[in-house]
């Protein structure tokens, strides 16, 4: 249901850093420019999920649609594609305010924490 809304929305990029001065893992969600920190690559995905879907959720609710069009900088865009680990997944996203709309949002995830 929400591709079928906001069809630039089938498929979100996410990048995983390593921070090697205090050991953590830094996710990034490209499409929207969010991103999260965390102590390892488990909490610091799970956190910027919460993270998307809400924001997801928080923009359809209110109608304010431009908040899913601002895109992180093209030189995070441009290391993924040095990254040596692409997976994909999914991110279940719940709205419920003002209609209804639940739905899954493919992933892929970057994982670039052991590039220099």
């Amino acid at each position: 249901m929400i591709e079928e809304l906001f069809p630039s929305l089938k498929q979100l990029t996410y990048l995983f850093t390593h921070k090697s001065e205090n050991g953590r893992v830094v996710a990034h969600c490209l499409d929207l420019d969010l991103v999260a920190v965390g102590p390892d690559f488990e909490t610091a995905e799970h956190r910027l999920n919460f993270l998307v879907s809400g924001h997801i959720a928080s923009a359809i609710a209110t109608g304010s649609m431009l908040l899913l069009a601002h895109k992180a900088p093209q030189s995070y865009w441009d290391k993924v594609k040095g990254c040596p680990t692409l997976q994909t997944g999914t991110l279940e996203v719940n709205i419920y305010n003002p209609i209804s709309a639940n739905g899954e949002i493919g992933v892929v995830k970057a994982d670039c924490m052991a590039v220099a």
